[in-house]
């Protein structure tokens, strides 16, 4: 941060995030699907985390009868952002 070196490698990446829709923190991500993006009332991020773990049960379902055999099924506790889990409410 002293000076400019690295400048335009985060001016290039901010743009590409921007681009594909991340444009607050905290940003939260689900398959390059964002569930949110930006400051949000706790409840609004519960709801957001509620139906990211719908869509994972539905996948799950849906890979446990096309597989015929028994799948992952994720549980709120299986969230990870970054290196650290998260719970949904």
């Amino acid at each position: 941060l002293a000076g400019d070196e690295g400048a335009e490698e985060v001016r290039a990446e901010d743009a590409s995030f921007r681009r594909g829709g991340l444009s607050g923190v905290p940003t939260f991500a689900l398959e390059g699907h964002v569930l949110f993006s930006g400051a949000m009332p706790p409840g609004q991020i519960a709801a957001a985390f509620r139906q990211g773990l719908g869509i994972l049960r539905e996948r799950a379902k849906a890979a446990y009868h096309k597989l015929g055999e028994k799948v992952f099924s994720p549980s709120p506790s299986s969230f990870y952002v970054g290196s650290i889990r998260g719970a949904a409410a």
